[in-house]
């Protein structure tokens, strides 16, 4: 084989490298897309990340008992806030059961009183406060310190600006970045939890720097980005399943072309000891 060939074809299997790259780069932080693309992985991911720091505002909700809650009046300590639809019946149940184990040993180890957890139905028809009761289960009344809350579309989609938080109707009924948001004190966006089942540090460690006021590591790891993106929608099972297709594509290309590499790097060392 002519070394023209092996570089034609060496150019071929790069071409294809390039494009599952621009699948992988596709993953990571980038600048802000439009307003169309919130769907991709990187959109969502960007405008999710690009909320920390932000300001939320002052919106009315509904607890679960029918009282009304400010975001104001939850001011003076951290928040960690979660937004789920009732009627889901296992991405928003497991990321709400791990938030439970994280938050309660958080409390048993810095105080009942060290932060407030809030769960808002962004399905403003359905999740009102008896469908927020009946989802909260249990946890309703075992956490003094967890709201449930109801609201309407405009504050929802206001607080989901405010947080980074990307909603939007799909094949299940709701597709939703599974994200836990940490607001300090003062109202301030200050870290973003990724994930159905994430470790008790990644949910301990800012709650405890924000009481402390110390700087928080936001750094997104490349495995909260796999828990938060890398799923695909079933319609045949009713649930949303890992996809590994562009990891199986992009091992599959890399498998091609170092044996050609290999057999290139070999064939231009021979030709250069035959010159």
């Amino acid at each position: 084989m002519s070394t023209q060939k092996v570089l034609f074809g060496l150019s071929r299997c790069i071409g294809r490298l390039l494009a599952i790259a621009a699948v992988v780069l596709a993953l990571l932080p980038a600048g802000l897309g439009a307003q169309e693309t919130v769907r991709d992985a990187s959109a969502a991911l960007d405008i999710s990340q690009a909320a920390i720091g932000q300001n939320i505002g002052d919106y009315t909700f509904t607890a679960n008992d029918g009282r009304k809650i400010r975001l104001a009046d939850l001011r003076g300590r951290p928040v960690a806030l979660s937004f789920i639809y009732t009627s889901c019946a296992d991405t928003c149940p497991t990321i709400t059961d791990t938030l439970a184990e994280a938050a309660e040993s958080t409390w048993d180890a810095l105080g009942d009183d060290a932060f407030t957890v809030v769960t808002i139905g962004f399905d403003a028809a359905a999740d009102t406060p008896t469908a927020m009761r009946l989802f909260a289960g249990r946890r309703a009344g075992k956490y003094r310190q967890w709201l449930w809350l109801s609201g309407s579309l405009p504050d929802i989609a206001a607080l989901a600006r405010d947080t980074g938080f990307v909603f939007f109707e799909s094949a299940k009924g709701f597709d939703h970045t599974a994200q836990i948001t940490l607001i300090d004190g003062d109202g301030v966006v200050r870290a973003q939890i990724y994930g159905e089942d994430f470790a008790l540090q990644k949910f301990a460690d800012p709650i405890r720097s924000m009481l402390i006021r110390a700087p928080i590591d936001s750094d997104v790891s490349w495995s909260d980005r796999v828990r938060l993106f890398c799923t695909v929608y079933d319609p045949r099972t009713g649930k949303y399943t890992t996809d590994y297709s562009f990891y199986i594509e992009l091992f599959a290309g890399a498998t091609v072309l170092l044996p050609v590499a290999w057999f290139l790097f070999r064939n231009i060392r021979r030709q250069r000891r035959n010159t």
